[in-house]
């Protein structure tokens, strides 16, 4: 497992190392949109691994449509493959990026 590290600290994994990639960042036209979980809450979020803006859905993510308040606190890791199943995200991964 990866970690990034800001002053010193370890803040764990950077999204660009997690797997499961679904779409480029409409917002800031640089960032791949990544799937993770918010570890206080286990809620899934769509997140940008350049901009850090957050998307609900898929369905926010194809309409452009992100949080205007990041309700992310900043903790997230990686989920497992059967979490994005159960949530019927699978279908958005792009599998020539994502690393099963």
């Amino acid at each position: 497992m990866k970690f990034i590290f800001v002053g010193g600290k370890q803040m764990g994994m950077g999204f660009r190392d997690y797997p499961y990639k679904v779409g480029l960042c409409k917002m800031c036209g640089q960032g791949l949109l990544t799937i993770a979980k918010e570890t206080a809450t286990t809620k899934l979020r769509i997140i940008c691994d350049e901009c850090d803006d957050e998307y609900d859905t898929p369905d926010d993510m194809i309409k452009g449509k992100c949080l205007q308040q990041p309700t992310s606190t900043g903790r997230c890791e990686p989920p497992n493959i059967e979490e994005i199943i159960v949530m019927g995200w699978d279908s958005y991964i792009l599998d020539n990026l994502s690393t099963k």
